[in-house]
């Protein structure tokens, strides 16, 4: 008996141990290494974790005394990651939940397709031959730089047969090949065999405003090439105001859209980034909206919260939505979104097309933006934290900053 019973302890003792274990090594990967709150201390992550103060590391960094280093424990007993903590005021952005739209102009072209063609000697394909892929940016031909498919059309046409020389960007290093034009049998003009896009347009929705730097925000995330799944690397880019005047619902496997159409002269401004966070945009338009406080990411809840959007057209309302799977630790997609809302279900079926950038608040606070529908349960959806959004517009403003000084 006295045998079972050590058995069943030590078996006991070996199950929690690793369920510790487990435990630790999933909120070390969930959580970053930087805490931003707007009081000193010890700060709560959740019921079971909180960030404790290290106070010989708060001394040995007394000239930075609006920051300190701790320690995330579980329990307030077991240690699970070092991080920095940073002191200060929550920042206040000016809550928009407005339609807008974008065009963007490439770097040059993207790659979105090959296609052989039919020569005298067969079917060829010299630009695949040269090893040009689809969502690669070709930069320029011949020294020549292009930016619209009409300039990789002359170009090639002009070249009588002759080698071309292109410059390409894949995986943010530049490259260079040599094509070798056919004449196409069809036509008798020489071609390389590629499909080129050289610009792309779309409707989101407005995040925020940011008084202090003048930069708006939306969509939550980057916008990509409808071909290639990539996210469009901008030369330059204007944001425009956006009118809806409808409404395709979704459903399960085929997602929703607010149909709309762009203003072309209401300019919003300059697009100066198109990035997986969101796309940014300097502007002098101050929007229209609610002033509230940025939530830290460690105040974000599973539970309830509001999106504040407009649909059909009308003025932003607030829609009941609830968050879960909260992920701390990624750039983009940190929390799911669920539409609960019998309003919003019923009008839009809920998370649409258009709606990427809605802002959603939770406590009195702006806690993220939806970026995604999943396409299998359209009330279900991703969402970005605004912290993360307003943390690279501030980079933005400080790159600035320093290319000027």
């Amino acid at each position: 008996m006295k045998k079972k019973i050590i058995k069943i302890t030590a078996f006991l003792l070996f199950t929690a141990c690793t369920a510790v274990f487990a435990m630790v090594a999933y909120f070390d990967c969930m959580y970053p290494s930087t805490i931003h709150t707007a009081s000193s201390g010890n700060v709560r992550i959740n019921s079971i974790c909180t960030a404790k103060k290290v106070s010989t590391v708060e001394q040995a960094s007394a000239k930075k005394s609006n920051s300190y280093e701790s320690v995330i424990k579980l329990f307030g007993v077991i240690p699970i990651k070092n991080v920095s903590v940073s002191v200060a005021e929550h920042d206040e952005v000016v809550m928009c939940g407005t339609p807008f739209g974008v065009m963007l102009y490439s770097r040059g072209v993207m790659v979105v397709d090959s296609a052989d063609f039919r020569s005298a000697s067969g079917l060829v394909n010299p630009a695949k031959q040269a090893g040009l892929t689809v969502g690669d940016i070709l930069i320029s031909l011949n020294g020549e730089h292009v930016t619209s498919t009409e300039d990789v059309t002359r170009i090639v046409a002009s070249s009588n047969g002759e080698p071309v020389v292109a410059l390409y960007e894949r995986n943010n290093s530049e490259c260079e090949c040599t094509i070798y034009p056919q004449k196409c049998a069809d036509d008798n003009a020489y071609k390389i065999g590629l499909w080129v896009r050289d610009s792309s347009a779309g409707i989101g929705t407005l995040t925020f405003y940011d008084v202090n730097s003048g930069v708006a925000v939306g969509f939550g995330h980057g916008i990509c090439d409808a071909d290639t799944g990539q996210i469009i690397s901008i030369s330059h880019g204007t944001a425009v105001s956006a009118s809806l005047y409808g409404i395709k619902k979704g459903a399960a496997g085929n997602p929703g859209e607010l149909l709309g159409t762009l203003n072309i002269f209401g300019t919003l401004g300059k697009v100066i980034l198109n990035d997986q966070t969101g796309v940014y945009i300097d502007t002098k338009y101050a929007p229209k909206g609610v002033a509230l406080p940025v939530a830290h990411w460690q105040e974000v809840k599973k539970g309830d919260a509001e999106v504040y959007l407009s649909v059909d057209g009308e003025q932003p309302q607030y829609y009941s939505v609830r968050l879960d799977d909260i992920n701390a630790n990624g750039k983009t997609k940190n929390f799911t979104v669920t539409v609960t809302d019998p309003r919003l279900k019923e009008r839009t079926g809920g998370i649409v097309q258009g709606m990427s950038g809605s802002p959603i608040v939770q406590g009195g606070k702006l806690v993220g933006a939806v970026t995604h529908v999943l396409i299998n349960n359209s009330t279900k959806g991703y969402g970005i934290f605004a912290e993360n959004m307003l943390e690279t517009a501030n980079g933005l403003t400080d790159r600035a900053t320093s290319e000027a000084s």
